[in-house]
């Protein structure tokens, strides 16, 4: 799985790696697990001391994933960034320092010690009381902070492909974020096993280990069927002035989690601008229908009103107070309205839902379903019985009134 990473999908092969890293650190876990259920050898001893520090690496690979997924841009790793392995040097300077002593040391050999030794030994009564309840709690605090940071990133993710797409089915890396609760879930108990001495504990941190590097795996295969989200942009194949534009959209998504109305408070554009730039909006989307493009986004649309990606997004969030998808989404259900209306006018009641989704935009059914109930509060099936009624209603009161021209 992690070779298969490694070499697979070019757009994507930095986030990939960090996946194909991570995969490869849980697998070292079988191996110890294995290790653990077999008589110890000096070599498996040596093997386990190791990959010790392993365990400040999950959280960091965990993370380097997610954001290499859902960022826009590459991240780098220099400076700043290798401060996430500080954790796992100083757990390598404190565990390999016992290979300078062999395996066989312990606390009670101190008495061998001579007093030109005492130096020694006091790193090693250091190094024995580290691994116990310290490194467990430093390990339990660095795995939940980046658990932490993943949570925050995939929400940003789902308010910022809102911002730029209409259509997020394939993009809103639910199947991540279900992941990932599994994994705190499996981390949880994880923590109860390891503070919790007793043989059910033991038992259960078995099961946790095997849970745990079976949804890495599982991670690992929709990683590599997860499409890319967003394309790369080279800023030096562009004009500064371009350049400008993109880095101005780039800051307007900075802080999705902040309020729309205050998003833009600041803004160079006059209220008189937003309101012509959104009149000029509505009247090309009436007229062009633009929202029947099932692959319509923001730089798209952007490109055939000749408006900006960021005053148009602006413009967007400042007048309906919502995102782009938002927007797009309800001309769409809209429009399926008005076809429901219309084929029931031309007695047509053979056009399923999933049509009329389809030829409004939508690219499923159940994402057509979740717009339509959530603007018009009721299904697209409830609605068409509705209409239905309504219909019946009509007719049965124009007969009643003497008026034979419906059948």
């Amino acid at each position: 799985m992690a070779l298969v990473l490694f070499t697979s999908h070019k757009e994507r092969r930095r986030a990939n790696r960090f996946l194909a890293c991570l995969v490869l650190v849980f697998s070292l876990d079988m191996v110890v697990f294995y290790l653990d259920t077999v008589p110890s050898t000096p070599h498996a001893l040596y093997f386990e001391l190791l990959v010790w520090p392993r365990d400040f690496l999950y959280g960091v690979f965990f993370y380097f994933y997610v954001r290499e997924l859902v960022s826009s841009h590459h991240y780098r790793l220099s400076g700043v960034q290798y401060l996430h392995f500080l954790p796992l040097l100083l757990h390598i300077l404190l565990s390999w320092s016992i290979f300078l002593f062999g395996l066989n040391y312990s606390i009670e050999d101190a008495s061998y010690f001579s007093s030109s030794f005492n130096t020694t030994f006091k790193w090693f009564q250091f190094v024995d009381w580290f691994q116990g309840d310290p490194e467990s709690f430093i390990m339990v605090i660095h795995i939940a902070v980046y658990l932490f940071l993943v949570y925050r990133l995939l929400i940003q993710h789902r308010q910022c492909i809102k911002q730029h797409f209409s259509a997020i089915e394939k993009i809103n890396l639910d199947w991540l974020i279900l992941l990932t609760i599994g994994l705190s879930l499996l981390y949880f108990f994880w923590l109860i096993s390891v503070f919790v001495n007793t043989e059910l504990a033991d038992q259960a941190e078995s099961l946790v280990g095997c849970s745990l590097v079976l949804l890495i795996y599982i991670m690992g295969y929709c990683g590599l069927r997860q499409p890319l989200i967003f394309s790369r942009v080279d800023f030096t194949s562009i004009d500064n002035d371009s350049a400008d534009d993109l880095l101005a959209v780039e800051a307007s998504l900075g802080d999705v989690s902040e309020p729309v109305e205050t998003k833009y408070k600041n803004s160079a554009l006059s209220d008189d601008i937003i309101e012509s730039l959104f009149f000029e909006l509505e009247e090309k989307i009436k007229k062009e229908k633009f929202f029947l493009d099932n692959a319509l986004s923001l730089a798209r649309l952007a490109e055939k009103t000749n408006i900006s990606t960021h005053y148009l997004s602006q413009v967007i969030n400042a007048k309906t107070g919502g995102h782009f998808y938002d927007y797009i989404n309800n001309y769409r259900i809209g429009f399926a309205q008005s076809l429901f209306q219309q084929l029931l006018k031309e007695g047509d009641l053979s056009t399923s839902v999933l049509d009329v989704a389809l030829k409004s935009g939508f690219n499923s059914k159940s994402t057509f379903y979740a717009a339509f109930n959530k603007l018009v509060s009721m299904t697209p099936n409830q609605y068409k019985k509705t209409l239905l009624q309504i219909d019946s209603a009509k007719v049965n009161s124009a007969k009643a009134n003497g008026d034979t021209s419906f059948p």
